[in-house]
This record gives C-alpha cells, sequence and structure tokens, in this order.
C-alpha cells in the first residue's frame, strides 16, 4: 500500500513543475521541495499532467554521429504560460521582475505558438531542443520539416543582435549542414531584420499575421562586429 497523494503534495509538485517550464533538468529537480516523495507518486503526477494535457516534454534531437555531445534529458513545458503562472503563484509583476522567468515564461508561450503551427503544417513537424553536455552550446527549439531543419532561440528582449544568434549560426554552420531550412530568433520587439545568410530576428507578434509587425528596412545589424 503506498503513501496517500494528498491535494497539497500535487499541488506543490504542480508549483515546482510551473516554475522550472522551459527547463532541462531532472525529475529530481522537480520533486525537490516535497520532503519525503517517493518516485513513484512523482510519476503518477506527471502521468495526471500529461493526460489533463498540462505539460508537453520536447525531447532532445542529436544525429547518431553527435549524440554522445548531446544531452538525453527532455525539455518540459507547460503548455500554456498563463496555466504556469497561475500553477507558480506568480502575477505578471513576478515574472516582468525576474530574468530567469521572463526568459522561461517567454519561451513557454512562443514554444506554445510554434507548437501550433507545426500541428497545421501541410508537412509533418516534430519539435525537438538541442544542448551539449558542456551547456556551451544549446537551441530552444529545432524543428524538422521533411529532410530540413530549422532552429529557434526565443529572446525576451527587443533588439537581439548577432551575439544573441550566435548558438544558431553555430548550428547552421556546424550541425545542420546541407540539411539547414532557417533558422530566427523570435523576440518581443517590433521589427524584424536579417541577421546573417539564412539567420533572422523576427517578433513572436509576427506568428500571428501578415500585417504584423511594421518593418523597416534591414538595419544591417551585422556591419561593424
Amino acid at each position: 500500500r503506498g503513501r496517500k497523494k494528498t491535494p497539497r503534495a500535487f499541488e506543490t509538485y504542480l508549483k515546482s513543475y510551473a516554475l522550472n517550464t522551459a527547463g532541462v533538468v531532472p525529475h529530481q529537480t522537480i520533486m525537490r521541495p516535497i520532503d519525503g516523495m517517493r518516485v513513484s507518486t512523482a510519476n503518477s503526477y506527471l502521468e495526471v499532467m500529461d493526460a489533463m494535457c498540462l505539460i508537453d516534454e520536447v525531447p532532445p534531437w542529436a544525429e547518431n554521429r553527435r549524440r554522445r555531445l548531446m544531452t538525453e534529458r527532455a525539455k518540459r513545458y507547460f503548455v500554456d504560460p498563463g496555466l504556469a503562472a497561475v500553477a507558480a503563484g506568480l502575477t505578471m509583476d513576478d515574472i516582468y521582475g525576474n530574468d530567469d522567468l521572463l526568459g522561461r515564461f517567454f519561451d513557454t508561450f512562443a514554444t506554445a505558438q510554434l507548437r501550433v503551427e507545426a500541428d497545421v503544417s501541410n508537412t509533418p513537424v516534430a519539435l525537438y531542443h538541442l544542448r551539449t553536455h558542456n551547456g556551451r552550446r544549446e537551441i530552444d527549439l529545432v524543428a524538422e520539416r521533411g529532410r530540413k531543419l530549422l532552429a529557434f532561440e526565443f529572446k525576451a528582449g527587443r533588439e537581439p543582435d548577432r551575439r544573441d544568434a550566435r548558438h544558431l549560426l553555430w548550428f547552421r554552420d556546424e550541425v545542420a549542414g546541407d540539411r539547414f531550412g532557417g533558422a530566427a530568433i523570435l523576440h518581443a520587439g517590433r521589427h524584424h531584420y536579417r541577421i546573417d545568410e539564412g539567420v533572422y530576428a523576427a517578433p513572436v507578434a509576427g506568428l500571428w499575421g501578415p500585417d504584423l509587425p511594421e518593418q523597416e528596412p534591414d538595419p544591417d545589424p551585422v556591419a561593424g562586429s
């Protein structure tokens, strides 16, 4: 007979998962705030949340020849950042006042938008994340559309530059090869522009319609770098 599962324990687990949204963390990290929680109990909570479509765990991407360099841990998401905020007991001021939370919730929001785009694509799309074991390189989201690979980074700022795109450039030049289909930094600003060949900065709002965002002439963010 297992230990009785209490609503408070589940609420604490739910809050911990929400605070770790968009994180590549072991299950033990989610369990840590609950003293004495059994793995079997935590796994049952995970199954319930998955069945309720509250969470989505994005698997790691790696070609066989590079697998030893990449982490094999999934990236954990609440499917909706609003639900995550409620589960974590966070206000907008809490999120905007904390860079780590803002980054996590912006990532969660952008991924939710791309998940919908992937679901309605005429060509099957599989979503992954990529992170090396040493943590030096990571791509927030890799979309495998047919044979092509698309890479995305999410930045809560308004004017990402070439430095912000360094992992996308690495992915283009050293990982994707002839499978590279394009890359973008989705950001919170209003303008889109080219950073380098096949690599762009674009507002996440641009996913919602052709009239957004306002466009401006290429500011040539590469110049002087």
